[in-house]
């Protein structure tokens, strides 16, 4: 029960610190759970020793874990975890047992696949281990593990392999199996002393080395956090500088951040994205308004999919709204992505959600003269795909006015 305590109070103090995380660009930190289970022995130096059978230890393991990322496909993910670990030997009239209680902290880089759902990834881990209880038993007596009889600190290094099963576009469900190879001699300083002293024994002497091994299956559940970029312009947004909001539960469309063109003698300079209101005034200055792109702030589908969100419904609204006002303008729904996944498949995603935007707005009685929609998969980009801030900039769907 402390342990499960101790592990609230850290996963608490980690969330609390990652909601203050800032970052300019793309998402950097995530929180989670790590769980599962151990199948735990001893390897022993001592031929004598080695030459025991163990029988099947399982063990428990839970704890806390965060991910810092330095790019799409590689990270480092400390973890702090509780871990059962020992040896049951049974073997040729022998009856011992040897149950620890341990502390892991544990440090892996890892390397994962970022262009799927499903995304394998490989680590591998320097561990260290404190163990802070348990018991010893021979025979039919026990008593409680003391630095007498184990050594309170130790060392391992984990490689290990998994997937990653995507939730949303950057939090995670994963399923890992691992191998932890255990460096340090358990062996307390007593026993290699020749001091300690076991259950009815006299003090005695190890010869050799103890070293812990385990097979882990473990879960995880991961939760990236990203905070809003503020407007350092005290909160006043022009409509070329918006506030984003990259929340990682949901697949987003966002609005475009583009600079204007350069100042020339033009007195009507043109840009590559408008608001409605912006186009409603250039209509009304007579301003040539073909080939003019309108992009929304917040037009989101579910992960992966060309299911519109319903609080998307609300901007296509206003599309509706303005092409009943101007039953001569032809506009085309135009589809993008980013460059995550295959050709192939980002085409056909692109396609499907200006589709469905399509579909939408014909629903609302707009005539099918009126509109059509195109994808071009990740062929347009407007900014880099190295950082989920400009991936998130060429996930989009434009409204190009094409004539009027």
């Amino acid at each position: 029960m402390k342990q499960f305590l101790t592990i609230i109070l850290i996963f608490s103090t980690l969330f609390s610190f990652a909601q203050n995380y800032n970052t300019e660009t793309e998402p950097k930190f995530g929180i989670g759970l790590i769980g599962g289970a151990n199948i735990s022995s001893f390897s022993f130096s001592n031929e004598n020793l080695a030459n025991y059978k163990s029988d099947l230890f399982i063990n428990y393991q839970y704890g806390v874990v965060s991910e810092m990322y330095f790019s799409k496909s590689l990270s480092l993910r400390p973890s702090i975890t509780f871990a059962g670990r020992g040896t049951k030997i049974t073997d040729n009239n022998i009856n011992y047992m040897l149950a620890s209680k341990n502390i892991d902290i544990s440090f892996p880089i890892v390397l994962s696949a970022s262009a799927s759902n499903v995304r394998p990834f490989i680590y591998v881990a320097p561990v260290i281990e404190s163990t802070f209880g348990g018991i010893i038993g021979f025979a039919d007596k026990s008593t409680p593990i003391t630095t007498a009889n184990h050594s309170k600190l130790g060392f391992a290094v984990t490689p290990g392999a998994g997937l990653k099963f995507m939730l949303s576009e950057k939090n995670y469900f994963s399923i890992e199996g691992a191998y932890h190879l255990g460096l340090s001699n358990t062996y307390s300083e007593t026993e290699i002393a020749g001091t300690a002293n076991a259950i009815n024994m006299a003090d005695y002497a190890i010869i050799g080395t103890r070293k812990n091994r385990a097979i882990e299956l473990m879960f995880t559940f991961m939760i990236v956090i990203n905070k809003k970029k503020e407007n350092n312009n005290n909160n006043n947004n022009s409509d070329d500088d918006y506030v984003y909001d990259d929340t990682p539960k949901k697949d987003t469309v966002k609005v475009v951040i583009v600079e204007d063109e350069p100042e020339t003698d033009d007195p009507t300079p043109t840009k590559k994205v408008y608001t409605v209101d912006e186009i409603e005034r250039e209509i009304e200055l007579g301003i040539d308004v073909t080939d003019r792109k309108i992009v929304f702030k917040n037009i989101e589908f579910e992960f992966n999919k060309a299911e519109l969100r319903e609080g998307s419904k609300q901007y296509l609204d206003e599309i509706v709204a303005f092409m009943n006002k101007n039953p001569s303008f032809e506009i085309r729904v135009n589809g993008h992505t980013d460059n995550v996944g295959s050709n192939d498949k980002n085409m056909n995603l692109s396609v499907e959600r200006a589709k469905t935007v399509y579909n939408y707005i014909i629903s609302k009685g707009i005539g099918k003269d009126m509109l059509n929609y195109k994808g071009f998969g990740d062929t347009k980009p407007i900014s880099t795909n190295e950082t989920e801030e400009g991936r998130a900039k060429n996930r989009r769907v434009e409204f190009q006015i094409v004539a009027y």
